[in-house]
């Protein structure tokens, strides 16, 4: 197998220089990293200056709708599908044509299994506990997307899609039916995992700095670029990025590259659980941007129990909150490490809207004023209640996930899965202190203003009892 992993590389590197026609600088050289878990990598043989160019892919050389022959053959049907389902449907394409596909020494140093959560069992992720990213995997939507959209495209046209290709490359399936949207899934998270999101070519542009949504990325069209899906990310070591060309995408170093330094890019802030949603895999450098997510459902329980509204009542908030732009399906609680508050300031706004009284709100909606992202004692409490809330949800504590982190034979998928809610656990348990910090010392305060009144109220009643005497 090692010889075999060798050889898929040796071939990729003939091809990439050869047929591809990219331009690689000579002190960087493809490795194999299997034994950090990271398959293959990008290093410097010898120091790399801040600037310099690392390769240079043509954009011709790119896994694209606009690049396959399968444009030419379903030019409509393409254009009807989404960039992500587009570019399936041509992985798809040029995986059947086996040798005959011009990228087959790329598409041969690709994984055909992922350890990403679309590839977990049940039993598998009820070991991620309360993380909410096990709501955002989507298997039976893509599972339908797949049927509906993908499955017709394929089965229509074998002289394009060649069902015994089809069945050779997924034996399990007893149907072709099952063969295609097992091998979409695949191709899919292929996608998720390697590509790129490929500028305009009108223009030189900058890989964008800002990190799109999933949402955005839904939009943008998608290529598989090679070379710049081999290096590795890290998110305080990265010293590589991607920039876009008229007609060539450029790999350049971010800063000065030591000799023996791995070429790194950076995914931008993703929490591992996405990381590991979308890569199979987690990297303790990216913990600093754990979340928790808590959802609006639940914010709507907890506060409407302080402050019972009307069914109108409550609709009428979300609809201001919403048109101030406060208002989402759900809220992330980040650690104080990489924000000044763990709570974002919209769901604060939330909350505090939510726990206005109805005479109070009235005038703030008449006045066109905005939501308010402050935390008061009365939100504190309630988000103190929705914390404990979502504690609940995982059922093991950190110190026994750290107990199960020493087993030497834990499963692989198990160890994911605990660091990844050991995390979300250390940020609940991190707001619940601030929260108590908080509302002791707003009560302690509260206490000592009423204390304050009351010794004032009676010097008053002192001074007019005096008064009246006299």
């Amino acid at each position: 197998m090692d010889s075999d992993f060798q050889e898929r590389s040796n071939a990729f590197w003939k091809w990439l220089l050869e047929e591809a026609s990219a331009k690689v600088n000579s002190n960087v050289k493809l490795i194999d990293l299997r034994g950090q878990g990271a398959g293959r990598g990008l290093v410097a043989l010898a120091d790399l200056e801040k600037g310099e160019e690392l390769f240079t892919i043509p954009r011709t050389a790119i896994i694209s709708v606009q690049n396959s022959a399968l444009s030419e053959k379903l030019r409509s049907v393409l254009e009807d599908l989404d960039p992500w389902l587009s570019l399936i449907v041509v992985l798809i394409y040029e995986r059947l044509q086996g040798p005959d596909s011009k990228w087959k020494p790329y598409l041969d140093i690709h994984p055909q299994q992922f350890d990403s959560l679309m590839f977990w069992s049940q039993q598998e992720l009820s070991e991620l506990q309360g993380s909410a990213v096990v709501h955002k995997i989507g298997k039976e939507e893509a599972d339908t997307t797949f049927r509906d959209k993908i499955v017709p495209i394929v089965i229509s046209r074998p002289d394009l899609f060649d069902p015994a290709n089809i069945a050779a490359l997924d034996k399990a399936e007893t149907t072709v039916e099952a063969a295609i949207v097992a091998l979409a899934h695949i191709m899919g998270s292929t996608v998720m995992a390697y590509a790129f999101d490929i500028e305009d070519d009108s223009e030189d542009q900058v890989e964008d700095e800002g990190f799109v949504s999933d949402e955005e990325e839904d939009t943008l069209p998608k290529g598989m670029v090679p070379m710049a899906d081999i290096v590795n990310a890290d998110a305080d070591r990265n010293n590589a990025r991607l920039f876009y060309n008229k007609a060539s995408l450029t790999m350049k170093a971010l800063r000065s590259i030591r000799q023996g330094e791995e070429i790194l890019n950076d995914y931008g802030p993703l929490p591992r659980s996405d990381l590991l949603r979308r890569y199979g895999y987690i990297t303790n450098n990216y913990a600093q941007y754990d979340v928790v997510e808590v959802s609006l459902n639940d914010v709507r329980e907890i506060t409407t129990k302080a402050m019972p509204l009307e069914l109108g009542e409550l609709d009428s908030r979300l609809a201001y909150l919403s048109s101030e732009g406060w208002l989402d399906d759900g809220y992330d609680i980040s650690r104080a490490i990489v924000s000044s508050s763990v709570f974002p300031l919209d769901l604060v706004a939330l909350v505090r809207t939510l726990l206005l009284s109805p005479a109070v709100f009235s005038k703030t909606r008449a006045k066109k004023q905005s939501a308010q992202a402050c935390i008061t004692l009365e939100v504190a409490e309630v988000l103190q209640s929705l914390v404990l809330k979502r504690q609940a949800d995982y059922s093991t504590s950190v110190d026994e996930d750290k107990s199960m982190l020493q087993d030497p034979f834990i499963e692989r998928r198990k160890k994911l899965a605990v660091q990844v809610r050991i995390g979300e656990k250390e940020i609940l348990r991190q707001a619940l202190a601030e929260l108590r910090a908080f509302i002791a010392d707003a009560r302690r305060t509260k206490s000592s203003i009423a204390h304050k009144r009351d010794a004032d109220e009676h010097v008053d009643e002192g001074v007019k009892k005096l008064k009246f005497d006299q």
